[in-house]
Order: structure tokens, then C-alpha cells, then sequence
């Protein structure tokens, strides 16, 4: 009985673990360089589909973290970062960044998306990011852009076996033994 105890609750802990896995799973634009100005927005699809990590009817993303590598070379401006058309939220507020200092390049990284992105990640398995400039007339580089996104992936338990099967397959198995028996 105590053999029977350890084993389902190795099996309890086994399933467990099985039915949530969780990934991280990065894409990454392959643009070189890029220039944004206040006419021309910098824009890339971030597609998960494709990717052998992802499973569309399985998993699920629950969080997901954008970097964005800029470079200035003169001008002023602000600019924004939209993921589809949906421009990038510090908490309730539209999140705008300033002015790059000229002749610098700056990292905008692990920038958290909100659950609006996340909705929208998992509704279509892409997102498309766009970079573009709200305010001046100067322009900057977009030198790269990545998405790291975390799924959570349900693994679908395989069927109970129904009862009279089981017992039909035991009563077989004991008649199995029982003619056995009678031949030896």
C-alpha cells in the first residue's frame, strides 16, 4: 500500500508539472538600420507563428518584453512606439520618449507591453511594432528591435479510460491466467 501511495503522488506531481510549461520565446526584427523621419515611421511584424516554439492552439502568451536600439545623428524630436497602431502606455499615459542626444546610441530595453498588446499577441500570434516620430523635424536610426515573449503552454491530459473497458480488460486478463493455469 505504501508503494501504491508514493507512486500516485509521483503521478499527482508529474501531471502537474505537465499541464502548465512555460517558454520564453525572442523574435527579432532583421533590419540593419533604419531612418525615422517626421514622413517615414519605422515599422517591423513581430510574427511567433512560424516559430517552432510556439503553438498557437496550446499556448498562450502572458507576458511579453520589447527592445528597441536607437541612434541619433542631429535634429529634435519625440517620438513614440506603437504596437498595433496602439502607441505604448507608462501606465494610464501615452509613453513618449525625448530628444536622442546627437552623435549617441541608446537601448530602450525590456519595455513591459500591456495586456491590450497581450490580447492582440494571442488573438493573432504577431504583433507589429511601429516607431514614429509625434513631435519636431529631426530624424533618428532604429538600429534593431526584438520581442521576448513568455507563453504559457496547456498540455491536453489524455482521456480517462471508461470503467466497463477497464474491468472487461481485467476480467481477460484474469481468464488469461485462469486458462494458463488449467494447461500447465
Amino acid at each position: 500500500m505504501k508503494q501504491f501511495t508514493k507512486f500516485a503522488a509521483a503521478a499527482v506531481l508529474f501531471a502537474s508539472s505537465a499541464i502548465a510549461n512555460a517558454a520564453l520565446i525572442p523574435s527579432a526584427s532583421p533590419v540593419k538600420s533604419f531612418e525615422v523621419t517626421s514622413s517615414k515611421a519605422f515599422s517591423h511584424t513581430f510574427d511567433f507563428n512560424g516559430s517552432a516554439d510556439y503553438v498557437k492552439a496550446t499556448d498562450t502568451f502572458t507576458a511579453a518584453w520589447l527592445t528597441v536600439n536607437v541612434s541619433d545623428q542631429g535634429g529634435s524630436e519625440t517620438f513614440a512606439f506603437f504596437l498595433d497602431g496602439i502607441q505604448l502606455m507608462d501606465g494610464a499615459e501615452p509613453q513618449e520618449f525625448k530628444n536622442i542626444p546627437n552623435g549617441t546610441s541608446l537601448s530602450y530595453s525590456k519595455l513591459q507591453l500591456n495586456q491590450t498588446a497581450i490580447d492582440a499577441l494571442n488573438k493573432n500570434g504577431a504583433l507589429t511594432l511601429s516607431v514614429s516620430i509625434t513631435k519636431g523635424n529631426g530624424s533618428f536610426n532604429v538600429e534593431s528591435s526584438s520581442l521576448l515573449a513568455q507563453t504559457s503552454r496547456q498540455v491536453v491530459a489524455p482521456a480517462d479510460v471508461p470503467e466497463p473497458m477497464s474491468l472487461a480488460l481485467l476480467g481477460l486478463g484474469l481468464a488469461g491466467i485462469a486458462g494458463m493455469r488449467r494447461k500447465s
